[in-house]
């Protein structure tokens, strides 16, 4: 089963790779606009590596009055910084990493400076090592040895920070879970951007997930019963349904039948909206 399970994996890579011009940036992003200050920038990370069991990745610019913020930067195989100096005009930018996996912060280098929790900084404060997918041949990893730099100069968050863009802020939640300085912002427009705390999918626990429940009731309780959640993947703009139809799931896990999978090192159980992921530890 497992031989045939990676042989399937290869034939959906092989197939992807044909839909996809990695070469071509017109292509890469796609670019959803949800009202006249929010906009959602998509990539593919199936494309990069289907074995994340992921497909979309959502980036994600609020544009003030006189600041606009970028919520992640993305995968790095084209640039992001093009895309959002067109759309902010002469505005001042900020850069807010919701945590420090590789398909959120790899175009940190195009920019001079982003923010992110101090528990998160350090394992990407030099390099992001993405040698695991040299394999792809992805030529904008290729180019830096698969080493990606950061930016130079990173920001240090705590939690409870407050962003003035001018007609909206954006507040700085610590919800630590699903890597420990992984944030949610909450803006004065009763947007919740959760980065990777929940998001509908395939949804990736540390291996003391015992407490995720609670975190989220947490967050819950600070936002109101209005608020639209916008993930870090696949669906965006959803409701707080989203946190209740997780903890309905999460509840099952320990009664549930769970598939060990070698590339992620992690034990996976599958649920109708969710495919919940746990970090293997031995």
């Amino acid at each position: 089963m497992i031989i045939s399970y990676e042989l399937n994996i290869n034939i959906i890579w092989n197939r992807l790779t044909e839909m996809t011009e990695f070469n071509d940036p017109d292509n890469w992003f796609e670019i959803h606009r949800i009202d006249n200050y929010l906009y959602t920038i998509r990539e593919r990370l199936d494309l990069i590596e289907p074995r994340f069991l992921t497909k979309y990745i959502n980036n994600y610019l609020i544009i003030g009055e006189h600041t606009a913020a970028l919520i992640d930067t993305g995968t790095g195989i084209h640039k992001i910084s093009a895309i959002i100096n067109k759309l902010i005009a002469d505005r001042q930018l900020i850069i807010i990493n919701t945590h420090n996996h590789f398909d959120h912060v790899l175009s940190n280098h195009e920019f001079s400076e982003v923010y992110i929790h101090k528990l998160d900084y350090r394992e990407i404060a030099d390099i992001i090592d993405v040698s695991y997918l040299e394999d792809r041949e992805i030529e904008s990893y290729a180019r830096f040895n698969y080493k990606i730099p950061n930016c130079k100069i990173m920001n240090i968050l705590e939690g409870g920070e407050i962003f003035d863009l001018g007609n909206i802020t954006i507040e700085i939640l610590h919800t630590p879970g699903h890597t420990p300085g992984s944030i949610c912002l909450l803006s004065s427009e009763n947007h919740l951007f959760t980065g990777d705390v929940i998001h509908y999918g395939s949804m990736y626990l540390p291996h003391n997930y015992e407490n995720y429940d609670k975190l989220l009731v947490e967050l819950k309780s600070k936002i109101g019963n209005k608020t639209r959640l916008f993930p870090g993947h696949e669906n965006y703009n959803v409701g707080i349904e989203l946190i209740d139809q997780f903890n309905e799931v999460f509840g099952k896990i320990e009664r549930a039948e769970s598939h060990y999978n070698k590339f992620l090192d992690a034990n996976v159980i599958e649920f109708d909206k969710f495919s919940i992921i746990i970090e293997h530890k031995e």
